[in-house]
């Protein structure tokens, strides 16, 4: 049970150990207000956003449901912005979370554009924060640069997090209406656009496992457009402009033609797949997650590695086994031995998709880049949020330990880390059944583990996988 105090002198209302500054407002938007807020103990200084509800309102359940969600994702990902707490207080829900140092409209607003190097840096961790509201089916239907807040690491890289302001939970009853802000609402949502014909495809969108996250995809999709060139495709302020500007995106799909800047190509292809009228058309998040550009797993890998005993380290492993297996909460070994079930993997449903084969034979015929960090960070947070069912408790930790070695770029924990989970790894030559994503932090973790130099690009899959094999002979590594 929380404890509430109000200072009517301070204007000051203090939760357990935040004080909530609610005459110091930091902006004002449609559904609430955010303020100043304080921790204690720390005297950290954080934000709280304040929104209007009947606190027996259905809609404030769901917002609280929706946000300890997230919570609980950013243990493991740090693309999301950090919740401290959220609870309903006096017809009001309060919600307080980290300040950012700026967003992402400030920055460009400042820079003007940026290149496509850094425009991809800012689609993957976008996604990687937008990955646990995916899994569990939540829209945010508020993606804007202003949504996109910034800060910084020890060495003044830029982190990038998804703002949790306004999401909304995509239940199979659920009805999604026609709100938001105009220019960032895809056109099967947006109050200036009457439509049949796109009417009937959003009702088949609603029959689509996950379809809905499609609407989604749309605002990245302007927002990167205007994250290159430092304006969006079209401004219109008007009815007869908005009008204008969807019935030409129904005939003549953006095309993205401008060659003053030497664009990725990927990620141009990419952007003009999101800016779709049609929602059945629109490229969709697991064609996004498992492209060559971004990687990122989504689901449960069909296979994730074998436990194998160094004879020389047996007693100790066989030590921890009968401790292990003396434990009433947690009976499973510290790695999985057999195939995780794949029965329930979900296929594109859009007909005019390309289908999970024909990504992956897309995939082993063109380049494959190495991003060292980001790689073996997805990957293992993939782990601890998708899979932390299938791992000991010991195991758990390990991966943890070794994600917080790579985020705090501790290069010497980093080659401990990998060192010690080379001992629990055997890879399988024959392995077809490895994800790409599994293939690229295996590589990574072998490269460490002895101290060899990364390389950053591979010709397609297959080679990947024989460099894999080629390091683990020359190293004497075991391999199935």
């Amino acid at each position: 049970m929380s404890l509430f105090s109000y200072n009517e002198d301070t204007m000051e209302l203090t939760i357990d150990e935040f004080i909530i500054h609610t005459e110091r407002v930091i902006s004002r938007v449609a559904y609430g207000v955010f303020v100043d807020c304080t921790k204690i103990t720390t005297k950290e200084t954080l934000c709280a956003k304040i929104t209007s509800f009947e606190i027996n309102n259905s809609k404030c359940e769901k917002e609280m449901r929706m946000i300890d969600t997230l919570r609980t994702a950013y243990l493991t990902n740090q693309n999301l912005v950090k919740v401290y707490l959220c609870l309903p207080y006096q017809e009001k829900l309060i919600v307080i979370m980290e300040k950012c140092v700026t967003n992402l409209e400030d920055e460009l607003k400042k820079k003007g554009n940026f290149g496509s190097e850094e425009v991809i840096n800012i689609l993957k961790q976008l996604l990687n924060g937008y990955l646990p509201l995916y899994q569990k089916q939540i829209i945010h239907r508020h993606i804007k640069p202003r949504e996109i807040l910034i800060s910084y690491d020890f060495q003044g890289k830029p982190i990038y997090k998804l703002s949790c302001s306004k999401i909304y939970l995509c239940q199979k009853k659920s009805n999604l209406t026609k709100v938001g802000i105009p220019l960032f609402e895809p056109p099967e949502l947006n109050y200036m656009v009457t439509d049949t014909d796109l009417d009937q495809k959003l009702l088949q969108l609603k029959k689509i496992p996950k379809g809905k996250s499609q609407v989604d995809v749309y605002p990245i999709g302007l927002m990167l457009y205007y994250c290159l060139f430092g304006q969006y495709p079209s401004r219109p302020t008007t009815w007869l402009e908005f009008r204008s500007f969807f019935n030409n995106l129904k005939v003549h799909p953006i095309k993205i033609e401008d060659k003053s800047q030497n664009i990725n190509s990927d990620l141009q292809e990419m952007i003009e797949r999101m800016i779709v009228y049609n929602p059945l058309e629109r490229i969709t998040f697991l064609e996004i997650y498992s492209s060559k550009l971004i990687g990122i797993q989504t689901q449960q890998p069909v296979k994730l590695f074998k436990l194998t005993i160094n004879p020389e380290s047996k007693p100790k492993l066989q030590d921890q086994f009968s401790k292990f297996n003396q434990q009433q909460d947690d009976q499973k070994p510290l790695f999985p031995c057999s195939p995780i079930p794949n029965d329930n993997i979900e296929q594109p449903s859009f007909q005019q998709s390309t289908t999970i084969q024909q990504q992956a034979q897309f995939q082993q015929n063109n380049e494959i880049q190495i991003d060292e960090y980001n790689d073996s960070q997805n990957y293992l947070k993939a782990q601890l949020s998708e899979n932390s069912l299938l791992y000991s408790k010991d195991t758990q930790n390990l991966l943890r330990q070794a994600l917080e070695s790579i985020q705090q770029f501790n290069h010497e924990k980093i080659n401990t880390d990998s060192v010690k989970l080379m001992k629990y790894f055997k890879y399988e030559e024959n392995g077809s059944y490895y994800t790409l994503g599994f293939l690229k932090f295996y590589y990574c973790l072998i490269i460490r583990a002895n101290k060899e130099i990364i390389r950053k690009q591979f010709a397609s899959e297959q080679e990947l996988r024989q460099e894999i094999t080629n390091i683990l002979e020359k190293n004497d590594h075991n391999i199935y």
